[in-house]
């Protein structure tokens, strides 16, 4: 059995206290551990970008044995995932120290818009330890945030008589109500204070 049943831990042991040694050491391993994920990210993105090199480099002759000794088949989905982290290689090298080091979340990144790459940069999303699932729910949000952004509708409404526009308004804005949005840039104390004249 770990841990008591009455702490309110859930049967958890309690993190024993570390001397200063052995918490150094702790944070020289977590520190390597993560040096070699972006090492791994680093060299995995290069070893793409060397594959795509190989391939407009050859001769078309020997381009096909490059492909057999790298036992890299050109109609595998393999190969077009190499070739699309490949043509993404710089905009993911500039970042390397936030990559990923599994290859499933390279392409998903790769295959992004460069603007919404920058985004997810800008935005603090990219970190070592990003799964693609991450990767897509993050896009997922921001899609939806963006889509909620456009969504502006303009009215003009300047060639109606005073009293057309004040019924207009009263129609939108029922509309708009019902719809849970909001209306924005009209004077609107204006055209209540003349609602409530009338």
């Amino acid at each position: 059995m770990t841990g008591n049943s009455d702490s309110g831990d859930g049967g958890a042991l309690p993190e024993p206290k570390l001397n200063s040694d052995v918490e150094a050491r702790i944070r020289f391993f977590v520190q390597g551990y993560y040096d070699f994920m972006k090492d791994a990210a680093d060299i995995y993105v290069r070893k793409c970008q060397l594959v795509l090199e190989a391939e407009r480099d050859l001769p078309a002759e020997a381009v096909q044995q490059f492909f057999d000794r790298i036992r890299l088949p050109r109609n595998s989905g393999t190969y077009r995932k190499v070739r699309k982290i490949a043509e993404a290689g710089d905009r993911l090298l500039r970042v390397a120290d936030k990559l990923p080091d599994s290859w499933t979340t390279l392409y998903q990144l790769a295959k992004m818009e460069p603007h919404v790459f920058d985004e997810l940069v800008q935005d603090d999303v990219l970190h070592p330890d990003i799964t693609a699932a991450d990767l897509l729910a993050a896009k997922e949000q921001r899609s939806e945030k963006v889509a909620k952004e456009q969504f502006i509708v303009t009215i003009d409404g300047s060639e109606l008589s005073r009293g057309e526009q004040i019924q207009m308004y009263r129609e939108v804005k029922e509309a708009v109500d019902g719809y849970g949005a909001t209306i924005s840039d009209i004077p609107l104390a204006e055209l209540e204070d003349e609602e409530e004249a009338q």
